[in-house]
């Protein structure tokens, strides 16, 4: 199975690179990684390059102009210029325990998305982690939700996921999925612009196309950088347009990946 690791990203270099150095540290490397970027300057630019020399994988570098809030498009044209079977993705302030991949390869199933989950690093412990090489661990003070940061491989199969048939909260920041059950869907939708629940509208369209959802525990671990919460500026029109998702039940929208490449 060809693992493709999607990272979504703006104008965080300091977050990305400490994302970048866990996953060079994976005990086993995705196929390839994405940065899938919402506008950010050449800093970053200049960091992707940096890193293209010390991953094990190809990392590639989708980039879009900025003219606001635009994550699903962004993440749509990360899924395009995607060449795996399977896809993760996670936000560019994340940073993954060292078998996270391991752990996302044993848990893909055919008729499955993968919901996984975080443990949330204190405004204190994130900046003392940006300034040094060291990398969070279950035992790290200043870890909120420590559970979720728990890795338990010898847990039962039945302790460590579960199987869902509805969310109430999706979370485009660590989720999993086969390329070809997202382009079923045409991916995210693309009329979302702003801030919303734009990874949930897609997690239920995979629902109403046939697929359930798998939630993990005890595995594929990860850390949330602490950051300020974005603005809220469009919630309503992008609550909208999920609310026409739920009430037509929907599994496709009509501007996904389909028009991603060409969107502006």
């Amino acid at each position: 199975m060809r693992l493709s690791l999607i990272i979504t990203t703006y104008n965080w270099p300091e977050a990305l690179r400490k994302v970048l150095d866990s996953v060079a540290l994976q005990s086993i490397a995705p196929f390839e990684v994405i940065i899938a970027d919402d506008g950010s300057d050449d800093v970053t630019r200049k960091l992707v390059e940096e890193y293209q020399s010390k991953l094990d994988c190809s990392l590639l570098h989708s980039w879009q102009e900025d003219k606001g809030y635009r994550l699903a498009l962004s993440r749509n044209r990360g899924i395009n210029m995607s060449s795996g079977d399977y896809i993760v993705f996670i936000d560019g302030d994340t940073i993954l325990e060292r078998h996270f991949i391991h752990d996302h390869m044993l848990a893909a199933e055919k008729g499955v998305f993968v919901q996984g989950r975080r443990a949330y690093l204190t405004e204190k412990t994130s900046k003392r982690l940006l300034g040094n090489e060291q990398m969070p661990h279950s035992l790290t003070s200043g870890i909120e939700h420590r559970d979720q940061a728990l890795r338990l491989p010898f847990l039962p199969i039945k302790f460590k996921q579960t199987y869902k048939y509805s969310l109430n909260r999706g979370m485009g920041g660590h989720c999993a999925f086969w390329r070809n059950d997202a382009i079923k869907v045409n991916g995210y939708n693309n009329d979302f612009e702003g801030w919303g629940p734009e990874d949930l509208e897609f997690l239920q369209r995979m629902f109403f196309s046939g697929l359930i959802c798998k939630k993990l525990r005890f595995t594929a671990a990860c850390y949330h950088i602490y950051h300020n919460v974005n603005t809220k500026g469009f919630l309503k029109e992008c609550v909208a347009i999920y609310n026409q998702t739920m009430q037509k039940k929907e599994s496709f929208c009509e501007r996904g990946i389909n028009n991603a490449s060409s969107s502006k």
